[in-house]
């Protein structure tokens, strides 16, 4: 085979291997990053048309977090002429963040300096991750509930029963104040622990096939009520949606944690929305607070006991919610900014409620 043809060959296999691949692919220039070319995968990945992207740099289009991140891969590749799969954020066009890895290799495309990348999106696999772990969180503490849960009740109990003796026998005004306050912060304890057996997975439910907006109507002058009290206000925003499999005190239980920790997050004034609709085959509860956000470096641990935004609050309810959501075969998940936070609980739906 001659030297021209095997040179055609090799750069014909080149652009077939590089555009029918399905990490997302890009050719830039060296040093400047400008994009020669790049395939389907990186347009689908990023959102982008082609005619937005060739001719643009990377950073033009946005697509790292820290432009000095590209700056220290330039001088990897100046040294070494690769860089084999670094752990990295990118984003897209609408700023979905992208979590992934990256590999860059030096080549010459008809005698011009380049760089080629590739990006392997790890996105959703490192969702599920982190998923099964915190579920694994969740059982594991699930399972100590029950035993520890029990063995500090029962004493407790044996406490409050002397204490309510021995208060009725006191003449003093002052010693019986005492025993009252004691008892009155051994029931606080006992609820603490109520919510922390809460977290038990094999907690039985009884599903049976209900209106969630029925459900969700039926709380709402209590909500309100309490909403009222603190000068703020719930909405309600439902949409046309099938009955379906609930266990009615568990799920209520779930949306006054999720109504009450949105008040608390937010000043007088403030509003609550809570809402359904379908999307996706599935059933869509949201509660939308207009709150100051989450800080970003709890993401990771929302729904673990005792892990809590609030200067008093044990961050069991929003532990108890995703055990009950587990407990339904539905996910909890949430977006958070300046202006609120919305918590989202999805059922899915089988094919026969699909088509009603």
């Amino acid at each position: 085979m001659r030297v021209e043809t095997l040179e055609k060959y090799n750069e014909n296999l080149f652009f077939k291997a590089f555009h029918s691949n399905p990490n997302s692919m890009a050719v830039l220039t060296f040093p400047e990053g400008i994009c020669i070319d790049v395939n389907e995968s990186f347009l689908r990945l990023h959102e982008y048309s082609r005619d937005e992207v060739i001719g643009q740099t990377i950073n033009q289009l946005k697509i790292w977090g820290s432009f000095g991140k590209w700056k220290q891969l330039l001088q990897q590749l100046e040294v070494g002429g690769s860089v084999k799969n670094y752990d990295i954020d990118l984003y897209t066009k609408s700023r979905k963040k992208l979590i992934g890895l990256l590999s860059l290799e030096r080549i010459d495309l008809n005698g011009r300096k380049c760089t080629l990348g590739c990006f392997n999106d790890l996105t959703e696999r490192k969702k599920i991750e982190e998923e099964m772990t915190r579920l694994d969180r969740l059982n594991l503490i699930g399972e100590m509930s029950v035993n520890i849960g029990h063995e500090v009740r029962n004493p407790m109990t044996t406490v409050r029963g002397f204490l309510q003796l021995m208060g009725s026998e006191e003449t003093s005004v002052q010693k019986k104040y005492y025993y009252e306050m004691m008892i009155e912060e051994l029931d606080k304890a006992n609820e603490i622990i109520t919510e922390f057996l809460s977290l038990a997975k094999d907690k039985m439910v009884k599903l049976k096939l209900k209106s969630l907006n029925t459900l969700i109507s039926t709380l709402y002058p209590l909500l309100s009520s309490d909403a009222v009290k603190q000068k703020k206000r719930i909405l309600l925003s439902q949409g046309v949606i099938p009955d379906i499999p609930l266990d009615d005190k568990e799920m209520k239980q779930l949306i006054i944690n999720l109504v009450k920790n949105g008040l608390e997050s937010m000043r007088s004034g403030g509003t609550v929305t809570i809402g359904t609709y379908i999307q996706d085959h599935q059933v869509v509860l949201f509660v939308e607070d207009e709150g100051d956000g989450i800080r970003p470096e709890i993401f990771d641990k929302l729904g673990t006991p005792f892990v809590t935004t609030k200067d008093n609050g044990t961050g069991l309810g929003l532990a108890v919610s995703y055990s009950i959501a587990n407990r339904h075969n539905a996910t909890i998940d949430f977006k958070t900014g300046s202006s609120g936070t919305t918590f989202y609980l999805r059922f899915k739906l089988n094919q026969n409620q699909t088509e009603q």
